[in-house]
């Protein structure tokens, strides 16, 4: 019974959604248990430029980590941080991560996909931080010409 009630009441929410006024019906459909509420903003970079500015002006962190990571491989967290704070006066990318805590989340998600390898060395406490084999083979093969 409990479940025939709750299958009518799905029916009934999706005709309501495939109705003529779709936008109605779904502003009232709950989200986990709450109603929606406003549209959040869509994201923005801290400096992006002008409305209306090229594509390239957009800001990409984990290029921009990607490539103090480069230039000095094997260096600690704390290193990267102060690395990533010089550069921010010039970097659009690095202007972009606003904190430690964020390069920290953006390092652990560079090494779920395989653009950073993270190790801890015997004697100390931090990570050490490198560009990950597999990008630099990636990298490597992109280089290459194509050979037909």
């Amino acid at each position: 019974m409990l479940l025939r009630t709750a299958a009518a009441r799905v029916c009934s929410r999706l005709t309501e959604a495939t109705s003529s006024a779709p936008l109605a019906a779904l502003s009232s459909w709950p989200l986990g248990g709450r109603r929606a509420g406003p549209a959040a903003a869509p994201f923005s970079s801290t400096s992006v430029g002008e409305p209306g500015s090229s594509k390239d002006a957009r800001a990409y962190p984990t290029r921009a980590l990607i490539e103090v990571i480069r230039e000095n491989s094997g260096a600690s967290t704390a290193k990267l941080w102060a690395e990533v704070q010089s550069g921010q006066a010039t970097s659009e990318g690095l202007r972009a991560i606003p904190s430690k805590r964020r390069m920290k989340l953006l390092l652990n998600f560079m090494k779920k996909n395989h653009k950073v390898r993270a190790w801890r060395p015997q004697k100390k406490n931090a990570f050490v931080y490198r560009l990950h084999p597999m990008l630099l083979r990636k990298e490597t093969r992109a280089a290459q010409p194509a050979q037909h």
